[in-house]
């Protein structure tokens, strides 16, 4: 691969010359401009983290294969993809769609439901992207076998941006995975992600993110749903890794009746800090939304979360939900929960809670009565804690994809 040099750094030179080498249109490298601006007239965001242990001066864009990507729908290398074009589906990474389908990608891209002018790192993603995935599922397409990407960063003091999108039009189904994942490198490594999700009346996704990044990687991804009428999504969110993650969390339910179930399983190493910000914005009546975020939190790791029910005028009937669920496996372990309530409708019912707590002794020492280690028992404690979570996943081979994944984070540290 290819070593970052000094050339590549975060400047509009590097934005051009790159746009131009990959033959994008002319409005893809126009809002590459106005991303580099409004990064630099945005702020850094809010929170727990301390920004100044982010050294974004000795990092640079990858801009070479440094990320391998692949899509698929086989959940065994080499990720073989079924012939979905039969059906109108495009399942591709993100530099084809914009060569293959432009129109779509420009409709889509940023536009409305992640703008640049979210946040500094979202603006600095539409200035810099490089990877991604695009996947756009036709009206009344249901598909059987769950789709996956699956992106592996490297490259010392490299700053990877890829972006999803995906498209779910009226009526249509289906379950997919987004996977990121990297080894442990000296330096420090970013990951500014961001994903877009777009369902139409009536659509079904059940969606999956699992991240592994090593641990001198910091993630400062972004993630919005936009949901029209009578839409469903399921939404696991896995943070298994990274030195450090700040996370957006958005389900935005636009049309009447729709519905998002939110889950979060978390497993903090020691000295790792993990901070979620989530968003329930209900828009429309009759929309409800269920969120369940847990985290087991070792010796000396640090997880926050804050999470905001948002309820707008004229959206009666809300039903919302919001939990934060915490296990402390150390002395020295923090987590912080904070749920904030926003009303602005009369008729809803929206609640919330948050827990903050040890291992109950007395479940550790009947398992350990069992001839159980301390580790077998806390890891099978933990298997159970998380459950409530991982049964939303309908796949069982997805599910159990993901329980190992969760089992190997509990096992290490």
């Amino acid at each position: 691969m290819p070593a970052i040099t000094e050339e590549s750094a975060f400047t509009r030179e590097f934005v051009d010359r790159y746009s131009r080498e990959q033959h994008e249109p002319d409005w893809m490298r126009q809002r590459r401009f106005e991303g580099l601006v409004v990064s630099d007239e945005l702020p850094l965001p809010q929170g727990k983290l301390d920004w100044t242990k982010l050294k974004l001066g000795e990092l640079a864009p990858s801009r070479f294969v440094a990320l391998r990507h692949q899509v698929g729908a086989d959940f065994s290398p080499p990720f073989a993809v079924p012939d979905l074009a039969k059906s109108g589906v495009i399942f591709c990474d993100f530099a084809t769609a914009l060569r293959q389908h432009p129109q779509l990608v420009e409709k889509y891209f940023m536009t409305s439901v992640v703008p640049a002018r979210s946040s500094k790192f979202a603006a600095l993603h539409a200035a810099f992207w490089t990877h991604g995935t695009f996947l756009y599922v036709p009206a009344g397409v249901e598909l059987k076998m769950p789709l996956r990407t699956e992106f592996r960063a490297g490259g010392k003091n490299a700053a990877h941006f890829a972006h999803t999108l995906i498209v779910v039009e009226r009526h249509a189904k289906l379950t997919c995975l987004d996977r990121y994942k990297s080894a442990t490198e000296e330096g420090q490594g970013l990951f500014d992600g961001v994903t877009e999700i777009i369902l139409g009346e009536g659509a079904n996704l059940v969606y999956a993110v699992e991240q592994q990044w090593g641990r001198h990687v910091w993630d400062v991804s972004t993630r919005r749903a936009v949901l029209a009428r009578d839409a469903n999504l399921t939404w696991l969110n896995l943070g298994l890794g990274s030195a450090a993650s700040k996370l957006r969390l958005d389900a935005v339910l636009d049309g009447a009746g729709a519905s998002a179930e939110l889950l979060g399983v978390t497993v903090a190493q020691p000295g790792q800090i993990i901070c979620y910000d989530t968003l329930q914005d209900h828009r429309a009546p009759y929309t409800k939304s269920d969120l369940l975020f847990k985290a087991a939190v070792k010796e000396s790791a640090h997880t926050a979360y804050e999470g905001a029910i948002r309820v707008h005028k004229g959206a009666q009937k809300t039903d919302a939900y919001q939990a934060s669920r915490n296990l402390l496996l150390g002395k020295n372990a923090r987590a912080d929960a904070t749920p904030i309530l926003e009303i602005e409708a009369n008729d809803v019912r929206c609640t919330h809670g948050a827990t903050v707590g040890p291992v109950d002794q007395e479940q550790l020492f009947y398992l350990r009565s069992r001839c159980l280690s301390v580790e077998d028992a806390t890891r099978l404690m933990m298997r159970g804690f998380f459950d409530q979570a991982m049964r939303y996943i309908p796949d069982e081979i997805l599910r159990e994809q993901l329980w190992q994944a969760v089992d190997q984070a509990m096992g290490n540290g």
